[in-house]
């Protein structure tokens, strides 16, 4: 799932045969463990929404229904994600699995706040014209206030690295920046 794989969802499920899920959207997460549920009981694969599904060489589109308005994913666990790829590949240079070579000197530690955003600049995957053409967002979806608060403080307290916010709090009005800003008063 994600948003390259809702993008490309019809030519990966058509060409690659090994592949038998597909979910399309962009929080995922409860989905995700419905249908590891499903997969491990009795694979009942129509209530799933957003799932694109093989079964005996059929592909199966269940109705795109599930979008929801507020997201509780926490990047909480970034750094110790990054290592685990470290590691896992073997290469202990953490600098060679930043985005650009630029990072080094301007590290910071992502805050996302939202999906989606309420422009459609020409020039940006997340804009509101692309996510509602590839992952069915008519607007965006918004983490709690309180819960971006506490990770910022956490990712902050946690690893001291500066904090990159990708987008502008405004975005969710005047009260959800009220209560972020009273939020992380209170730390």
């Amino acid at each position: 799932g994600g948003f390259t794989t809702s993008y490309f969802a019809v030519e990966i499920i058509n060409a690659l045969k090994e592949v038998d899920f597909i979910l399309r959207g962009d929080t995922l997460e409860t989905l995700i463990v419905k249908l590891i549920q499903e997969v491990e009981t009795n694979g009942n694969y129509e209530d799933i929404p957003n799932l694109i599904w093989r079964s005996q060489n059929k592909i199966i589109f269940n109705p795109w229904t599930y979008v929801p308005k507020k997201f509780t994913t926490a990047n909480e666990d970034f750094l110790l994600t990054l290592m685990k790829m470290v590691f896992d590949m073997q290469d202990l240079d953490i600098f060679n699995f930043m985005p650009n070579a630029n990072y080094k000197k301007k590290i910071g530690l992502p805050v996302m706040f939202c999906k989606g955003c309420t422009f459609s600049c020409i020039n940006c995957g997340a804009s509101a014209y692309a996510m509602k053409r590839v992952v069915n967002r008519d607007s965006i979806g918004l983490k709690d206030p309180e819960r971006v608060a506490a990770e910022m403080v956490n990712l902050f307290n946690g690893y001291g690295f500066p904090l990159k916010v990708f987008g502008d709090f405004r975005v969710g009005g005047e009260r959800y920046v009220r209560k972020l800003f009273s939020s992380l008063k209170k730390f």
